[in-house]
């Protein structure tokens, strides 16, 4: 007697040393497993064989349904012991040992599966041979994830009270386990789309940042250039920065060119933004910048550096001025215009009675000599008078359409010999097929005479003078397409709608503030100059519908574009 209990008690320990042994070895295995097939393998070889049973279902929930995921016999040994079988139940509408498991989340042991009522017919066939077996609930942290029914159908053994106790672990483990993988591939798959959507991103980012038309560039904390993208390259005639880069190492013209946009940077990264600064850019070609910068912050909110936002408003700006500049000289000339009649009466009277007092001097007398000088003063004023009257008349006469290329001819044709005695070689410019444009003949040949003139004066020593006609598919009133045209930029295609005519000297070339008020009346650089040669041309130009536009470096050389409209066809498109 005491044999046989020493024998049980011997029998016990070696099953909790099987038992604690491979639940060591399962949760090792339960955590490297990838899938649910590699989950359902460690239960075969861990728990089967730690334990003594030989088959078994695994339910798994699904919604309103319990099926069976894998059917698992280590003597039949298909697939690795694990059975694909997808039977199960419908837990709204059965009731089954499984279902009550499952919301009891206890184990339920089956003495006798053929007597039993709370036994599916389903499950009946396989406890034919073996009417005992376990039901035992696989839970999450949270809910009950699935059933285990487990039995001894080939040992035929009984299962011990102590074989349910480590059957609960074992289900726990394994429950754990399966919501662990689930949540792991829920993540993996998460950190897969956020990765496609930071992917994405990155890239939707970098094509803007490689596209946008505004420069832009980024400094680290340490005062160190990170990034420019092309425009920034192009405008600040900056290296490609392929990693962080001290602004003491650009190469000199690069460091120049982009220094009020670095200093802007620096400052930022003092604590000291700006907000669309106006800055101009050192060297040729002008290039005036509306600036921006911010502070960059990490993830913690702690500064990493900033970032500088320039856009070229070049060409907006002259645009600005050229607006800005058209409604001065409108009201300048209605004053000049004021002015000249209001002064021509007078200085009539004045100049007759000059003359009288001529006629009353002596030829010998010595103050006959400042008379004359008199008389000459007030002719000249007279001149003055006649342009302004002339020239600030309203309203046009004697339209006619013509070709712009002859009217080059006619020009070149009355300066030649004074551009000869200058040494002055000319270029004509002009393609075979000039759209025509409609206009007063003697006005336009006389601002195009002025702007001849003008550029021959500049060219004291000599020089090159181009005459060019080109037609253009802007219209004159499209100031910013006009000045993308002349810079060389894209335009729209289509047919013209305006005619060019340049005139281009290599003169002595003017300074900003001096181009700036070229065409102001009576505003000269020159000894015996009126003021008027320009402020004329601006004035038939804009009768005419047209705009006149002027370049000029200093040491390069001045150009003056007159923009006209092409003369419109019967039913009024050019």
């Amino acid at each position: 007697m005491e044999s046989a209990a020493q024998s049980s008690s011997s029998d016990v320990l070696t099953l909790h040393r099987r038992a604690l042994l491979a639940l060591n070895d399962m949760n090792i295995a339960l955590h490297e497993a990838r899938s649910l097939d590699e989950l359902l393998h460690v239960l075969v070889v861990k728990a089967f064989e730690g334990l003594g049973f030989d088959r078994g279902l695994i339910y798994m929930v699904e919604g309103e349904y319990l099926r069976v995921a894998a059917a698992i016999d280590l003597i039949r040994m298909e697939h690795g012991g694990v059975i694909r079988r997808r039977i199960g139940y419908d837990m709204t509408r059965e009731n089954s040992v499984e279902i009550e498991a499952l919301r009891t989340r206890r184990l339920i042991h089956v003495r006798d599966a053929r007597r039993d009522p709370r036994v599916s017919p389903k499950f009946r066939y396989a406890t034919s041979n073996t009417p005992e077996y376990c039901a035992v609930p696989i839970l999450g942290r949270t809910e009950p994830i699935g059933v285990l029914t487990i039995d001894k159908f080939y040992s035929r053994e009984p299962i011990r009270d102590t074989e349910e106790f480590f059957l609960e672990i074992f289900a726990r483990q394994i429950g754990v386990a399966i919501e662990s993988l689930r949540w792991s591939r829920e993540l993996e798959t998460l950190v897969e789309e956020k990765s496609r959507e930071v992917l994405r991103l990155q890239m939707f980012l970098e094509t803007v940042f490689r596209n946008l038309p505004a420069a832009i560039v980024t400094m680290d904390a340490q005062g160190r250039l990170t990034a420019a993208n092309p425009a920034a390259r192009a405008l600040l005639d900056l290296p490609e920065i392929t990693g962080p880069r001290s602004v003491s190492s650009l190469p000199e013209p690069a460091r120049s060119r982009a220094s009020p946009v670095l200093d802007l940077l620096e400052q930022c990264l003092r604590g000291r933004p700006v907000r669309e600064r106006s800055v101009r850019l050192p060297g040729a070609p002008l290039r005036l910048l509306s600036v921006s910068t911010a502070p960059l912050q990490g993830g913690a909110g702690d500064p990493v550096g900033a970032v500088a936002i320039g856009a070229d408003v070049t060409e907006k700006v002259k645009i600005d001025e050229t607006l800005q500049r058209m409604d001065r000289l409108s009201a300048l000339g209605t004053l000049a215009a004021g002015v000249a009649h209001e002064i021509r009466n007078p200085l009539a009277g004045v100049s007759g009675l000059v003359q009288i007092l001529q006629g009353r001097l002596a030829d010998v007398d010595p103050r006959g000599r400042l008379v004359e000088k008199i008389i000459e003063e007030i002719g000249r004023l007279n001149h003055i008078v006649r342009d302004l009257l002339q020239f600030s008349r309203q309203g046009r006469s004697g339209l006619e359409v013509f070709d712009p290329a002859g009217l080059i001819d006619r020009v070149l044709l009355l300066c030649r010999r004074d551009l000869e005695s200058r040494k002055i070689w000319v270029r004509r410019e002009v393609p075979t097929a000039v759209p025509p444009i409609r206009g007063e003949v003697p006005r336009i040949q006389q601002a195009l005479l002025n702007l001849v003139l003008n550029a021959a004066h500049a060219m004291r020593g000599g020089g090159e003078l181009t005459l060019s006609i080109q037609p253009v598919p802007v219209s004159p009133e499209d100031l910013e397409g006009l000045w993308r045209w002349i810079r060389g930029g894209e335009v729209s295609d289509g047919a013209p709608r305006a005619v060019v005519l340049s005139v281009r000297d290599t003169g002595e070339g003017m300074p900003e503030e001096v181009l700036n008020r070229v065409f102001h009346p009576f505003f000269t650089t020159k000894r015996d100059g009126t003021g008027l040669g320009l402020y004329i041309v601006h004035r038939i130009v804009e009768e005419h519908s047209g705009v006149v536009l002027a370049e000029s470096q200093v040491g390069q050389g001045s150009v003056f574009h007159l923009v006209l409209p092409v003369a419109e066809r019967d039913g009024g498109a050019p």
